[in-house]
């Protein structure tokens, strides 16, 4: 479980930029090769799942960052109590 940071995107007169937001655990991992396989015939990018065990929820069209690297929020689903699962794709 590592420290990330959530941010949302903001809109100023000199264009889109990203503001963080907050910071919660959670634990990165990267979708496995025949998934991502499967899923990238599909057409979709996404490439890790993020799984956060506190509130508030994250929502889709936020960004996670995590050691220099952003991660578009593209799906959202929540189980009982706090847990949340994040479906993210990988922005290089």
């Amino acid at each position: 479980t590592d420290r990330v940071a959530i941010q949302n995107r903001t809109s100023t007169q000199s264009g889109d930029s990203w503001a963080t937001v907050r910071s919660q655990w959670a634990r990165i991992t990267a979708i496995g090769a025949s998934k991502l396989t499967f899923l990238a015939a599909q057409g979709s990018k996404v490439s890790h799942l993020v799984l956060f065990r506190e509130t508030p929820v994250v929502e889709v069209g936020q960004r996670i960052v995590f050691e220099s690297k952003n991660y578009h929020v593209v799906s959202v689903q929540t189980f009982e109590g706090d847990r949340q699962e994040i479906v993210a794709e990988l922005v290089q």
